[in-house]
């Protein structure tokens, strides 16, 4: 039994050792005529159409392209499979580039600010960037055509596009200011006809107790050019106090022969000032009127009028606002 087993084992090993090797010599010629069918036929011409992407460059001085531009050229090429191969392999990176400055005397007119260029007039200058082994045979579209406008420039005021919030006790001294506070602006003139003002990008200030500056860009504009594209954004802040101020009180308009006894005499101006400010702010700063004309007999107050206060005072309060009065003659 033991020799039927081994006599078994024998025959298996030899056998499939023989199917081994033949199935390995069958699929290395198979490799082989791959290999010469495939180099056949990579050696022969093509003729294939791609797409390539482009740019434009160098745009006439002073001139403004109010058409869309085809982003992609579709380029028939001819050239032997194994160039065609590697090409297609090979990812476009690089686009074509039509500079309008070397092909500007190529450029056809139609009127005063249409332009036209007819692709395969250029087609040995854009086969120079492919590759010198891929000939190009047809450029579609056929034409590209270009459409510019003149630019006229304008001069706008710029504003600060920002919100502040301050720490406790902290306030804003004064208006936010952009440096420079206006630029020169450049495009179509039904552009430039609508715009005023050019607004800073947004941006937002937390828990400020001090002046800042900082350089903000501006909010682009689709197709209009910027003097400037930053502005130094200047954010007045500082601490402020409480103060308070006794203010006589100024009677107008009384005549001659009457006298008029008032209860108090004066008024207290109750305001926040900012500490740099704080020894500035005197009485003299305010004003505060009664008039004579003004009164009514029936009523035993009068209204208080505050007519002049400092500009950098904030939260400006007085009290009383009213006072009781005696006319004598």
């Amino acid at each position: 039994m033991n020799s039927f087993i081994k006599y078994c084992r024998f025959f298996k090993l030899r056998y499939f050792k023989r199917v081994d090797k033949k199935i390995l010599i069958y699929l290395i010629f198979v490799a082989i005529s791959a290999f010469f069918w495939f180099t056949n036929t990579l050696s022969k011409n093509y003729t294939t159409t791609i797409e390539y992407p482009v740019r434009y460059i160098n745009y006439p001085k002073n001139k403004i392209l109010i058409s869309n531009l085809p982003s992609k050229l579709n380029l028939k090429i001819n050239s032997y499979g194994y160039r065609l191969l590697e090409f297609n392999l090979t990812q476009h990176t690089f686009p074509l580039i039509i500079n309008l400055k070397s092909f500007s005397k190529k450029l056809k007119k139609n009127n005063k600010s249409y332009f036209y260029l007819v692709t395969k007039n250029h087609k040995n200058e854009l086969n120079k960037q492919i590759n010198s082994e891929i000939k190009i045979l047809e450029i579609l579209p056929d034409t590209i055509y270009f459409r510019f406008d003149s630019y006229i420039s304008k001069k706008v005021a710029v504003k600060p596009n920002v919100k502040v919030n301050c720490e406790k006790q902290c306030q804003l001294t004064g208006k936010i200011s952009c440096l420079p506070d206006s630029i020169v602006i450049k495009g179509l003139n039904t552009m430039l006809d609508t715009i005023d003002t050019i607004l800073t990008e947004y941006k937002e200030f937390s828990d400020i107790n001090k002046p800042i500056k900082r350089d903000i860009s501006l909010m682009k504009i689709n197709k209009v050019k910027f003097s400037k594209e930053k502005v130094e954004v200047n954010i007045p802040v500082e601490k402020f106090t409480e103060d308070i101020k006794k203010i006589p009180i100024t009677i107008l308009n009384l005549p001659d022969s009457l006298s008029l006894r008032l209860f108090p005499r004066k008024v207290t101006a109750s305001y926040l000032v900012s500490l740099s400010d704080y020894k500035n702010i005197l009485p003299e700063d305010f004003e505060a009127i009664i008039n004579y004309d003004s009164i009514d007999t029936n009523s035993p107050k009068i209204k208080i009028n505050i007519t002049k206060s400092p500009q950098n005072v904030k939260s400006l309060r007085f009290f009383p606002m009213q006072v009781e009065y005696i006319i004598e003659k």
